[in-house]
Formats: C-alpha cells, structure tokens, sequence
C-alpha cells in the first residue's frame, strides 16, 4: 500500500496522532509475510478453539463484572459467523489468519489485551462483535449505538471512524468523565482504531489494544496497530 494511501488513512482516523505512514506500511509488509507463511496443517486444529469462547458475567445495568465470574455458557462465534466448523471454508480461514494476526502483533507490542471486532447486523441492530482477541475474556458484543456509545470508545469508534487513544485512563476519567467501558481494572492505557472498508467509506471493525502502563501508545505503537487495521481490512470481508 502506498504511503500517500496510509498518511490519508490515518489523516482520517487520528488526525491528532504522530504516524509515519512509511512505518506503517514497512508493518503491513511484515504482517502479511507472517500470514502467508500460515500452514494449511495448523489451521484445522486451530479452528475448533476460535468458534467459541468464554465472556465476563453482566452486572444489572449491562457492564462486565469484574471479579473475574464468567457466564456459564460461553459465546457461540460459530453461530453468528455460520461457521459450521470446516476448516476449507474461506471465512474460517480467515477467522484462522486473524487469529494469528492478533497473536503476532501483541507480542511484538508486549500488550496485554488485543482484540478485533467486526461490524455484523445482531438481531438487536448493528454491533461489534469479537472475533479474535489476546487477553483474559471481555464482552464479546458492544452494540453500534449513540447511546451506548457514550459509555464505550469502541462503540464510539465504530460509529464515528475517529481513532481513540488514551495514555493514561485514570486521567482521563479526571479531566473528562469518559466515556470508557472498564472490563479490567488493571488496564492504565488503551487505542482503539478504526478498520476501514477496501474504498475507506465505511467502518467494518475496530482495533482495541490495552496495556497495564501508563504512556503505552506512543507513534511507533500506534504506527504498527495502524498497520495490523490494514492488514485485518483484508481478512474481515473475506468474513461474512
């Protein structure tokens, strides 16, 4: 991609943020080359794993609880995706690769919580919904709505395509009261990014990254989540 299309992505996206559109696009070569590389062996076994997995018990008013309870029947991803458990099918060879997209990227940035989201039609309206992630379990849907939106950036993110970066969550909740949905305690930073459509119109998904450190998300961070947004552009349409 080229650097001129990147610098317009995150004109869009961040224009408050410091990025090096060369920086994203040598990440978005590196990660596609790490993708490539996935082998057809890996993938069956992987799959069965990604098809569900466990969510944090609600608290009445619909926010994660967070004493680490989780509800007793786990998110069924299958289900939603119709995903029937073939590996040859192209969305669960996507599912594959994005899982090991979020695997790679969060080690290369030492985070401790990363996830992707996709924007699906629920039967309660458009919504967020968790594909793949790193991390212990968090909410697994964040409906697209303005007034959920006021309490949650990745639903703000993905309504409005402005990126959200946050280096230091408990001064931020001083100075401007949110919004901000916690579903760890731990966590001191996060950015959350918009993935945009293959023309740039439309969100299609988020990008949500946490660290347990204050000052987490400087310019090459953020630079490599840009890239892994990118990448994951890709692999969401091939999900359906």
């Amino acid at each position: 991609m080229q650097a001129e299309v990147i610098g317009a992505l995150i004109g869009k996206a961040a224009p408050q943020v410091e990025c090096s559109p060369e920086a994203v696009g040598r990440y978005v070569e590196e990660l596609s080359r790490s993708l490539s590389a996935t082998t057809q062996e890996g993938e069956a076994s992987d799959l069965a794993s990604l098809l569900s997995y466990p969510v944090p018990a609600m608290t009445a008013d619909g926010c994660s609880r967070l004493d680490g309870s989780l509800e007793e029947a786990p998110f069924d991803l299958g289900a939603v995706l119709g995903l029937d458990g073939d590996p040859a099918a192209p969305a669960a060879q996507a599912l594959v690769q994005l899982d090991s997209l979020v695997d790679r990227v969060a080690r290369d940035l030492a985070l401790d919580w990363l996830g992707i989201y996709q924007r699906r039609e629920r039967p309660g309206g458009a919504a967020l919904v968790k594909l793949v992630y790193r991390g212990i379990p968090s909410r697994a849907e964040f409906p697209l709505t303005k007034e959920f939106a006021r309490r949650s950036n990745n639903s703000s993110v993905g309504l409005s395509g402005n990126a959200v970066i946050i280096n230091d969550i408990e001064q931020y909740l001083w100075e401007s009261g949110g919004p901000y949905y916690q579903c760890d305690s731990k966590v001191l930073s996060e950015a959350c990014l918009p993935i945009f459509s293959a023309d740039s119109e439309a969100v299609i998904g988020i990008v949500d990254a946490e660290s347990w450190n204050r000052q987490a998300f400087t310019s090459e961070t953020v630079s490599r989540l840009f890239g892994c947004a990118i990448v994951s552009s890709h692999l969401l349409q091939s999900i359906d």
